[in-house]
């Protein structure tokens, strides 16, 4: 998880508790995780950019007031 700087995740539940309990159904995501990364198609699509980065260039005023974060 390089791409967004995650040091840690922290979990409690098992895949088994997640099911039972919270009603998750993480098949679709465990089955594209377990392909070659050439051959992951994820589902999505791109929110419009102005938006995130308006989010991006906020984010970094609060966390980087050194000026030291990404420019968009």
């Amino acid at each position: 998880m390089a791409w967004a700087n995650i040091k840690l995740i922290v979990y409690s539940a098992d895949y088994a508790d997640a099911m039972a309990y919270g009603g998750f159904k993480d098949e679709p995501i465990r089955a594209l995780l377990e392909l070659p990364i050439e051959k992951r198609q994820w589902p999505g699509c791109q929110a419009e950019s102005g938006l995130a980065r308006a989010w991006w260039e906020l984010y970094n005023e609060v966390v980087y007031k050194d000026g030291k974060g990404a420019k968009y």
